[in-house]
């Protein structure tokens, strides 16, 4: 008992401190760079994707662990969409696909809030804070990503090339991939939103991903610049 205490102990304090936003910037970095690259099969692939979208999501719970109002609200949403996912391993449609991919958009919204919150609490701009500034960068990429797959799902052949015959996973690998190289406006040109509605989401987010770099990492960082300065003197 008392090993099992002192372990949860250790695992709570290391939830209250700032190393747990560089835990969630791994696990997302892993999610979205690392398992596609290394993993061929389309299931076993997705299921790796899931498993570390939940941790994230789950490690957004116990961040706000002290305030129950929030934790009820964000509990409901990643277990609704854990509930989805597993729903969609055994049958496919069109509704199960826009349930999880609203659910993944709100769930992934709520957990860009919690961060943001956590990065601005009281205390100095430590390099885990800015970690946790680029964890919801990425976080933006799969909401952007979600939104494309579910219009996709609606209107089928707004964006060009995105969707495949291959199956579903295909159209959810290449919506990330679309959605982060319009995050960073690198436009390959191998996908291209036609419809209006495309189109004005590919602006937004090109306009969202510039502005967060320019205004709130940029001034993370020259905070913590500041900081260290001032330390010094």
């Amino acid at each position: 008992m008392g090993l099992m205490k002192r372990l949860y102990d250790k695992f709570v304090d290391f939830w209250n401190t700032d190393r747990s936003l560089s835990a969630i910037l791994i696990s997302l970095i892993l999610c979205i760079m690392v398992v596609p690259s290394f993993t061929a099969a389309d299931v076993p692939q997705k299921m790796l994707i899931d498993i570390l979208l939940t941790l994230s999501l789950l490690a957004g719970i116990r961040i706000i662990y002290q305030d129950r109002t929030k934790i009820v609200i964000f509990t409901s949403f990643v277990m609704l969409s854990v509930l989805i996912r597993m729903v969609s391993y055994f049958t496919y449609g069109q509704f199960v696909t826009i349930l999880r991919n609203l659910a993944n958009i709100i769930s992934f919204v709520i957990l860009a809030v919690v961060l943001l919150f956590r990065i601005f609490r009281q205390g100095p701009i430590t390099w885990e804070r800015i970690q946790g500034a680029i964890a919801v960068y990425l976080l933006l990429g799969l909401i952007w990503a979600s939104l494309y797959e579910l219009l996709e799902t609606l209107l089928p052949g707004s964006i060009v090339n995105i969707s495949s015959t291959a199956g579903r996973n295909t159209l959810i690998s290449n919506a990330i991939y679309f959605s982060f190289v319009t995050l960073t406006t690198v436009g390959y040109g191998d996908f291209i939103p036609i419809h209006n509605v495309a189109r004005s989401f590919a602006i937004l987010e090109a306009l969202t991903g510039q502005l967060f770099l320019a205004i709130l990492i940029a001034r993370l960082v020259s905070m913590r610049s500041e900081s260290s300065n001032s330390r010094q003197s």
